[in-house]
């Protein structure tokens, strides 16, 4: 089994109760998102937490709920909707050891587009 360190691995190495560990250290909350995927994969944020997404994509990217991932779903999500390249959105999630996946509703099966915010 493989434990995540915060955004260095894919979303597919996450083992779910690894992730809710409270000495996981935190992260900004701001996660970036480029050609090359999000930045960072896994996000470990006290609450309650605003998180910005930045898109220096050249394209724009919908976020969403990515229950597929095996952490639920997450209604939180709908928050952000479409974040055109250059532009900015935000979810705020006010519950404690909760788990938040999301992928690219354009691209849901681009691994690079998938990430988990991890709430404690």
């Amino acid at each position: 089994m493989l434990l995540s360190a915060c955004g260095s691995s894919s979303v597919q190495d996450v083992a779910p109760h690894g992730l809710l560990d409270p000495s996981q250290p935190r992260t900004d909350p701001t996660i970036v998102i480029t050609a090359g995927g999000v930045d960072p994969v896994d996000s470990h944020l006290n609450h309650p937490v605003t998180v910005t997404f930045v898109n220096r994509d050249a394209v724009a990217h919908r976020l969403e709920s990515a229950p597929e991932i095996g952490n639920g779903d997450c209604p939180e999500m709908a928050q952000v909707g479409t974040i055109d390249a250059a532009g900015t959105g935000t979810v705020t999630i006010d519950r404690a050891n909760y788990i938040c996946s999301f992928h690219d509703a354009l691209q849901p099966a681009n691994l690079k587009f998938k990430g988990i915010i991890v709430v404690h």
